[in-house]
């Protein structure tokens, strides 16, 4: 009669958490918890730790213990913002030196698969605190977010000294300090400096993507401010970044083939632009390079009702802000800030928190969602309060750009006023290519309105030049 009893133990065991007396010792709950997370059950272990944490004091080292595989537990349950509050916390506490490495460890790969985003680590998190000896693969990120700690209160000679240890090394963070210490370069004009580091990292086929698009983008710009257009431009052209970025290439791209005098590609930068995906941006800039290239080609009329376009755009938008009118109220600002990322990188922050959460409420365990749930509206209270600052933030700088932009509109439609008095040519004078593309290896095709990602950056607008020679 033994055998049947035995097998539906086993069966027990094996389609559910078994229970765990209640007098068994918190250590020995302790150790069985985190046999359950290396067995692969993280619901069972992540419940059975919250029933340990609940009965160990606030001073008790092995909370620290416990909150680790929590975090673990809930990483892989899919509660990546919960588990990242907890690892701080370890980290913050300063108790358990021997989960500093695996803290720092769990931190890293959540950040390389996107599950958390720079800004949750905090200046102070790294900032005045001494981790000791770590190993090379876990160094790198330690130092790195040190380094950022440093340079946010204004110790930037440590700051460059412990990227320049970062930057030794082989793995995913050295190539984000080399970029950094580019970045630090420029900012202290050193601009041979960091021609040297950007163009090191742009030369070496290991470098991340990522990195390299960032790289590829400041040595861009530092060379359209020396006036190096053509080596600019060939730049913004081999940038693979994501299609939600490529705005921001195509933009800086147009300027620096305006400043070329190659309006047909700026024109064309412009087309790639009016893509939808970039359609509810405010970009007003973009009006203005048009106007611009236009002028620039003698076409006055056409320069002309550029200016009228934007006007036209954006005119409730000026009104507004003329009218000193609160900047939440304008449809144009809330939809373009909604488009901007960039401006507000606490929206991907404060999304995730909302996933998670309804993730939470649903977990089998009660116990544990009870647990959680706080941890989530903590969280979400906290992201929604730097939402809301970074979206006022962002809206008074479009609203800005947008002012700027009109004020640069009305002095050009002044002196388009004046060109329309000027001699231009009779017939009009073709340029290179404004018939077709003007190297016969090259194969041109009429845009007829249908996009496509890969083409963003090759539009060129066949116009003619009616300026006299």
């Amino acid at each position: 009669m033994g055998r049947p009893l035995v097998l539906l133990v086993l069966l027990a065991g094996a389609c559910g958490a078994a229970q765990v007396p209640r007098d068994l010792p918190v250590a020995k709950r302790l150790d069985l918890a985190v046999e359950r997370y290396h067995a692969g059950a993280h619901l069972d272990s992540a419940q059975r730790m919250v029933e340990v944490l609940a009965a160990l004091p606030e001073d008790e080292p092995k909370r620290d213990t416990a909150q680790y595989y929590l975090a673990a537990s809930l990483h892989r349950l899919g509660l990546a913002q919960a588990a990242a509050y907890l690892l701080i916390e370890v980290l913050m506490g300063k108790r358990a030196p021997e989960l500093e490495e695996r803290v720092l460890a769990s931190l890293g790969h959540m950040l390389r698969e996107g599950d958390i985003d720079e800004s949750q680590l905090g200046g102070g998190l790294f900032f005045g605190i001494d981790l000791g000896e770590l190993p090379a693969d876990i160094s790198g990120l330690a130092s790195y977010y040190q380094a950022l700690a440093e340079l946010r209160h204004g110790f930037s000679p440590h700051a460059k000294k412990r990227l320049e240890e970062a930057a030794r090394g082989a793995d995913f963070y050295a190539w984000k300090a080399r970029h950094a210490l580019a970045v630090m370069a420029l900012g202290q004009k050193d601009d041979a400096a960091a021609e040297r580091q950007l163009r090191a990292i742009l030369g070496d086929p290991a470098a991340p993507r990522g990195i390299k698009n960032e790289s590829r983008t400041a040595l861009a710009r530092l060379l359209y401010e020396r006036k190096q257009h053509a080596d600019a431009f060939r730049l913004y052209v081999a940038s693979d970044s994501s299609l939600s970025h490529q705005d921001e290439v195509l933009l800086e791209s147009a300027w620096n083939q305006l400043a070329d005098r190659d309006e047909k590609r700026a024109l064309g930068s412009l087309v790639g632009l009016g893509a939808p995906v970039y359609g509810r941006a405010l970009a007003p800039e973009r009006a203005l390079i048009r106007a611009m290239a236009l002028m620039n080609l003698c076409q006055f009329r056409h320069a002309h009702l550029a200016v009228l376009e934007f006007r036209k755009q954006h005119g409730e938008t000026l009104r507004r802000l003329r009218e000193r009118e609160p900047l939440e109220g304008d449809p144009a600002l809330v939809g373009a800030v909604a488009q901007r990322d960039d401006l507000v990188p606490e929206r991907a922050t404060h999304d995730r928190l909302v996933r998670e959460r309804a993730r939470a409420r649903k977990l089998q365990s009660k116990a544990l969602a009870r647990y959680v749930l706080p941890i989530y509206e903590l969280g979400l209270a906290r992201s929604q309060a730097r939402l809301k600052k970074q979206e006022a933030s962002a809206r008074e700088q479009l609203a800005a750009e947008l002012l700027a932009v009109d004020e640069k509109m009305g002095i050009l439609d002044y002196e388009l006023g004046l060109g329309l008095f000027r001699s231009v040519g009779g017939p009009a004078r073709s340029t290179p290519g404004s018939h077709g593309p003007s190297d016969p290896g090259v194969v041109g095709f009429r845009f007829d309105g249908e996009y496509w990602t890969d083409e963003l950056k090759d539009y060129s607008v066949l116009v003619d030049d009616r300026c006299v020679p």
